[in-house]
């Protein structure tokens, strides 16, 4: 059973069928191991697309350089975010800067 299967897509969001159009490309994802991140990279994987994931802190920007200026990508994901209200709340500044 895939991820996707237990997640209903909303009515609002259109399926993205060209996936021919990134096959030769290179592509990254932040927030690859959040729910959105984790069905793209199934979908990509599913058409024979790797990527590149960042997997340290989205507001370290040496960091994120770093790992842009290495994989040197043609098509960028950006699916990193603060998602639970409280954690929003509690500091509204770092979940802007994520976000």
């Amino acid at each position: 059973m895939n991820l996707s299967d237990l997640i209903p897509r909303p009515e609002f969001l259109s399926e993205f069928k060209d996936w021919a159009s990134i096959l030769n490309m290179r592509v990254a994802v932040t927030g690859a191991s959040g729910t959105l991140g984790r069905l793209l990279l199934e979908r990509l994987s599913g058409v024979g697309v790797q990527a590149s994931c960042f997997e340290g802190d989205i507001t370290n920007r040496p960091q994120l350089q770093g790992w842009i200026a290495s994989s040197r990508p043609q098509a960028l994901f950006h699916l990193a975010a603060i998602v639970p209200l409280s954690v929003v709340e509690e500091d509204p500044i770092r979940a802007m800067q994520v976000n």
